[in-house]
């Protein structure tokens, strides 16, 4: 069995991804998993979000992994940073004038909004997945969901 990571600033589209690569995988959605589990430290009142707790998703994550039988995502703009052995982090980057555009139909504060933008720009989720481990990134600036998934499962082909 293989783990593959999919990560990325919120608004590159690895949720409407990860729901195609569903069909076939089996996929988890780390963000909506920490919420439904409560898997957080706290609320942050200011960014208007969980703030998660490593251990405790962590050992959720492990305990999920156990229980499947082939190749999975984990899904996440943070499942990088879990400490865990991934064979592939895919790494979705955005152009940020498109991600800005998507990041304000969520309706998210200016605050929100700026960091997200600047953590783009900056390519700090980048960063710290090659950090991590072997690293693929796509940019995923006007494809469809179904053209970056089919990206992805081409490499993991001709990777194996």
């Amino acid at each position: 069995m293989k783990i593959y990571a999919i990560t990325g600033t919120p608004g590159t589209g690895k949720s409407k991804v990860a729901k195609l690569l569903s069909k076939k995988f089996a996929v988890l959605n780390l963000n909506k998993e920490i919420k439904r589990r409560k898997l957080y430290k706290k609320y942050d009142n200011k960014r208007k979000c969980f703030i998660f707790d490593e251990k405790k998703t962590l050992k959720f994550v492990k305990e999920w992994i156990k229980k499947q039988k082939n190749d999975i995502f984990i899904e996440s703009h943070v499942s990088h940073l879990l400490n865990l052995k991934y064979d592939l982090i895919f790494v979705f980057r955005c152009n940020p004038e498109v991600l800005y555009k998507r990041l304000k139909r969520r309706k998210w504060n200016k605050e929100k909004v700026q960091e997200n933008l600047e953590a783009e720009i900056f390519g700090i989720i980048e960063e710290e997945a090659r950090r991590k481990g072997k690293t693929y990134i796509i940019d995923t600036t006007n494809k469809s969901p179904e053209r970056i998934a089919g990206e992805m499962l081409k490499y993991i082909k001709k990777e194996s």
